[in-house]
């Protein structure tokens, strides 16, 4: 239509916008509704003249079998939905790369791809439901470190916690051919668990089975599911105990039992990650060889010291990066140790080791979202703002349901690149997401700045002093940008928009 419009007048011209959405339908004698059908005229109604606009749904099942760059439009709240709907315009015309647009591009596996599904907590005690999501984390780690098999990451699978959905619509909705679900029940000092793998395009048990087990067997346990699992979905592995990357996380059950708690929780306020911290720290008390638990505690100073939470920044800053390290040193094959040391080494402006540590993260995991997500991060402060989207973009692939940070990176990307209104959308959603957060807020304030929305900018300044008051210009001046120019370009959108210089 678009191409025969070209030599017709504007007057003349016939324009549609369409909207595309994959999901059930009623047929009522020859009368269509239903939410799919509800989705689909919403997402029309955001689509331009001559344009289209597609769901997540749509574009998980698209991936990159045709020449479209798709351009992230946010959540959309659709009448009679629980659910929020991604929704994406596609620029379909091929004249618009990623590299020319700075727009989103998401590659498509060509691997047998799975979704682990949160493992049921079948023992009637619901304050085992830690137990249960870690051992369901534990499975996804696993797998994960399969190179030939294509992981969902653990962000996504949990939306579907609680949630009774049938696998064919899992499917669907995160573009994966297969999933695996069961439940652990915990009764004593014994434990049950089911475990089963299904075909989601047939809806088809492809494996069951059932582990009855003593309490300290639990990591054997893991590893008989894992190897259950993969060698079912992929036969071609050579599954041996010298190729094997799983790893039992701690000989101390109650050091675990301490780690997997403090994994169940959030971090979204200073108390809530002083909370995490004590629980990190107990495990480490318990078991000073385990690893993840290190990880966990460098996280968390982290996060102190990014909010400046921390009462000595700089010790926090320490603590923090001798964490990651140790971490690195006990599991050498853990790809979180490595994207957590090479984000610390980052703000040391120690891009050689930044660079070498993200490496090594996605060489041991190329399914790490995370991993991902900090290599963008690590690229946009290098200037390299194209491969940084696409990194981004490749991150939230991987996470279909990414969580708020990545977005943050992806609009942090899109400022550094000065396209700020590709930045927008990201931003504003990263901070919706994420109500106590400072990060994203001063990156939709420059950005807003630098578009001339004054008065909204001075807004989102107000919301940031709200969390703190005493920030300002200069506590951000640290940012470990390669090129100058890239930091005075950030600092300018700061002091645009009201942030105080000191």
């Amino acid at each position: 239509i678009a191409q025969k419009n070209a030599d017709v007048s504007e007057k003349e011209r016939l324009e549609f916008r369409i909207g595309v959405n994959l999901g059930d339908v009623i047929d009522d004698r020859g009368d269509i509704y239903g939410e799919g059908v509800n989705v689909a005229a919403r997402l029309q109604s955001l689509a331009k003249p001559s344009g289209i606009c597609v769901s997540g749904a749509v574009l998980a099942a698209m991936g990159n079998r045709l020449p479209f760059v798709c351009h992230y439009l946010g959540e959309q709240k659709i009448k009679s939905t629980e659910v929020p709907v991604r929704a994406y315009r596609v620029c379909w015309d091929t004249l618009w790369t990623p590299e020319e647009s700075g727009q989103m591009s998401v590659e498509i596996s060509s691997r047998p791809s799975l979704v682990v599904l949160p493992f049921v907590n079948a023992s009637g005690d619901d304050s085992m439901d830690y137990f249960s999501d870690g051992f369901t984390e534990d499975i996804i780690t696993g797998l994960s470190r399969f190179r030939d098999v294509f992981v969902i990451s653990r962000n996504s699978s949990f939306t579907y916690k609680g949630k009774s959905i049938r696998p064919p619509d899992v499917g669907m909705e995160l573009g994966v051919d297969y999933v695996v679900e069961g439940s652990v029940r915990i009764a004593a000092e014994h434990i049950r668990i089911t475990a089963q793998l299904i075909d989601v395009r047939t809806d088809h048990l492809i494996w069951a089975e059932r582990y009855d087990r003593e309490l300290t067997d639990l990591f054997v346990v893991q590893d008989q599911i894992t190897r259950s699992v993969v060698s079912n979905v992929v036969g071609r592995l050579m599954i041996s105990a010298e190729e094997r990357a799983i790893r039992m996380p701690s000989q101390d059950m109650r050091a675990w039992d301490y780690v997997l708690r403090a994994q169940h929780m959030v971090s979204d306020t200073r108390e809530h990650n002083l909370n995490v911290r004590r629980q990190y720290e107990e495990a480490v008390e318990l078991d000073p060889e385990c690893a993840r638990a290190h990880c966990g505690l460098a996280v968390c100073h982290l996060i102190d010291w990014v909010s400046h939470w921390a009462d000595e920044p700089e010790a926090s800053y320490e603590q923090a990066l001798a964490c990651a390290q140790r971490a690195v040193a006990l599991d050498a094959v853990d790809s979180k140790a490595h994207w957590v040391l090479a984000e610390l080494l980052l703000f040391r402006r120690d891009f050689d080791g930044t660079r070498e540590h993200v490496a090594q993260a996605l060489a041991l995991n190329p399914d790490d979202a995370d991993a991902h997500a900090i290599r963008g991060l690590y690229l946009s402060y290098m200037g390299d703002t194209t491969a940084a989207i696409n990194s981004l973009a490749t991150a939230i692939r991987l996470n279909p349901l990414h969580p708020a940070w990545h977005l943050g990176f992806m609009g942090f990307a899109y400022y550094t690149a000065k396209n700020y209104e590709a930045a927008l959308v990201p931003l504003r959603e990263a901070s919706r997401n994420n109500p106590n957060s400072i990060s994203p807020r001063l990156k939709l304030a420059a950005t807003l700045a630098q578009l001339g929305k004054i008065e909204e900018a001075k807004q989102t300044v107000a919301e940031i002093l709200s969390l703190n008051s005493d920030y300002n210009v200069g506590l951000e001046a640290h940012r470990p940008y390669r090129d100058p120019a890239d930091l005075e370009h950030y600092l300018e959108g700061l002091r645009l928009a009201g942030l105080p210089e000191r």
